[in-house]
Parts: C-alpha cells; structure tokens; sequence
C-alpha cells in the first residue's frame, strides 16, 4: 500500500516539473532519485548506475559539440552555405522551389544535429532570404522547425526523444537501436511530410513581420585575420573530430565493424579532448558545452521510469502468486466435491 502511494506521489511530482517551465528538469534527479533511495525503493548502486548509460553519455557528446559549434562559427558556416544555394531562384513557383530546398538542408542536417541547433544556424539566412523576397521571417523560422523536426526522426542522434527511447530500451536490457533503425520510419514519414509542406507551405502561421532593414539581427563582429585563423583551425577540428564519431556511430551498425570493439562514446570524448590538448578551444569553452541540467534530467527520467517499471513487474508477480493461489482453490474445491480422496494438484 505504501509503494503504491509513493508510486502516485512520484508520478505527480514528475508530471509537475516536466510540466513547469519555472521548475529545473534536473530536479528529477536531484530530488526524486534521493527518495527512490531513501525509501529503498531503488538501491542506490542501481541509481548510479544510470550514470553509465550510453544514450546519456550521447547527449553529453552531442551537446558539447553543439556548443563548439556556436564558438567557432561553424553554424553561420552553414547558414551562409544555405543562403548561397537560395540565391539564384527565380520564376513562378520561386516561393514552392526555395521551400523545398530548405526543407531538403533543414532535414539533412538535424540527421546528425541538435534541431534547435539547425534551426539557429540558419536564421540569419532566413533573415536575408526574407528581405531579398519578402516572405515573413516568422513562417520560414516555422517551416524550418517542422523540417527539422521531420529530419531528427530519422536517427538515433538526430533528436533526443530517439536517445531518450533508446536509453530506454538499454535500461530494460533490450538491445538499443542502432544509428540508421528508424530510418525505415523516418525517411518515409519525412518524405511524405515534406511533399505536404512543400505543396502547402502558405498555410504555414506568418506574421507582417517584413522589414526593410532587420534590425533585430545584431550587425555581424568585425574579424581579424587572427580571429580567422583561430576560426578556421577551429571548425576543423569539429569537422574531423564530430564526423569522424558519426561515422563511428554508423560503423557500429554493422557486425563486421563490431568485432573491432571499438566504443563510439569513449572515441567521441577523446575527440573533445583531443580539441583542447591541440587548443583549438580553451578548457572554459570546452566545458560550458557540457549540459549538467540536460545529465541530471536524463538520469532522473531513467530512475523514475525504472521505479514505475519495477512497480508494474511487482503488480504482475502478485497478480501471477494470485491466480496461483486461485487455482489450487479451485482444486482443492474440486478434489473435495468430485474426485472424493483424490489429493489436489498444485499447479
């Protein structure tokens, strides 16, 4: 009865601060595994060991990257990129054709990029590409997201609810899904939905928020030729280091590349070492892209949902013992009012 209504307690009290906005995630931990453990509903051994799950150790790569990214440039590499193949449409259906195309580069790159990534890396062409064809800035800004969004569904990395699915999986001993398993979904549905969007992009929600002069970007910083050099030394470190993991996270899809053992998650790390021990970024910048929040959410969602999961496998094993019980009941009625001096059977 008391696990019960601690069961109901938790639930609630996660519901609650996933729900608030004003309540940190990393509460889930923080706060809720402490109780797990307190009232040895969880051991604590079993709560640490969350720490080690791979998908959480996904997100923090990831995540660092990310920010690496945004240090070095490496994302307005891409808006620029995405504005220069924007540049020359033309004609009748210019509109449908520059849709199109973003939604192809928006896809493509939340394959291996955070969405929200994709969607800031390519605002300021989104920006220019609305002032050169007067299309508002709050319909391509929404576009993107759909299209990013679309395009994350296609890999394990591309969007965290795929980690999170596979975290999941991993904690229940089910073996995880591999870099390209819900490409076979994906890839369909992000088809389908991009011709959808393509077709019927004008029903997209736009606001009259054409400008002549955008002054909500802020004018671009004024870089020397050693800022350049820094940069581009930079940006390709993340290209070799961050490329080079994915392409370890696809090999591992494939048995003849497992039987090396190589683990994608210890190579990603030496990766982001690797960055600063040849300093291309300073220890300061390599930190802050590590997401202790986005950790401690992780792991308080892997220790609630092994609590309720725990919960459900108690309540089959009693309902089991029950109709155990039931059963010899039912022959022991059986023995007594048919079979005569036949013993019951305990099935």
């Amino acid at each position: 009865m008391l696990n019960t209504i601690l069961c109901i307690l938790i639930s609630i009290a996660f519901v609650y601060i996933l729900a608030n906005p004003k309540v940190p995630n990393s509460l889930l931990f923080l706060l809720l595994a402490p109780i797990l453990i307190l009232t040895h509903v969880l051991d604590a051994a079993t709560v640490w060991g969350f720490f080690a799950n791979n998908s959480l150790h996904l997100v923090m790569i990831i995540s660092v990257y990310a920010s690496l990214m945004a240090v070095s440039g490496f994302d307005e590499q891409i808006g620029e990129t995405f504005e220069r193949m924007t540049r020359n449409i033309h004609g009748k259906n210019r509109e449908r054709g520059l849709f199109g195309i973003i939604f192809v580069l928006a896809a493509l790159c939340s394959t291996i990029m955070a969405n929200s990534s994709v969607t800031m890396a390519m605002v300021p062409a989104l920006y220019g590409i609305s002032r050169r064809m007067k299309i508002s800035r709050s319909k391509l800004v929404l576009f993107v997201i759909y299209a990013s969004t679309l395009g994350g569904a296609c890999t394990l990395i591309g969007t965290d609810t795929n980690i999170f699915a596979n975290a999941a999986l991993e904690e229940a001993g089910i073996t995880p899904f591999a870099m390209f398993d819900f490409a076979w979904v994906g890839i369909p549905i992000a088809i389908l939905g991009g011709i959808y969007m393509v077709m019927f992009h004008h029903l997209n929600k736009s606001y009259d928020d054409l400008e002549d002069a955008d002054s909500s970007m802020p004018a671009p910083k004024e870089r020397t030729d050693d800022m350049a050099r820094v940069m581009k030394r930079q940006q390709t470190g993340i290209f070799l280091g961050f490329f080079s993991f994915i392409l370890i996270l696809l090999l591992n899809s494939f048995d003849f590349f497992k039987a090396l053992d190589i683990n994608a998650y210890a190579y990603g790390y030496l990766t982001i070492g690797l960055l600063y021990g040849f300093k291309c970024f300073s220890w300061k910048e390599v930190l802050h892209g590590f997401n202790f929040e986005r950790m401690f959410m992780i792991v308080g969602l892997l220790a609630v949902d092994h609590q309720q999961q725990s919960g459900k496998l108690d309540r089959r094993a009693a309902g089991a013992e029950h109709r155990r019980q039931h059963q010899y009941v039912l022959h022991l009625h059986r023995a007594v009012y048919r079979d005569g001096d036949h013993h019951p059977v305990y099935e």
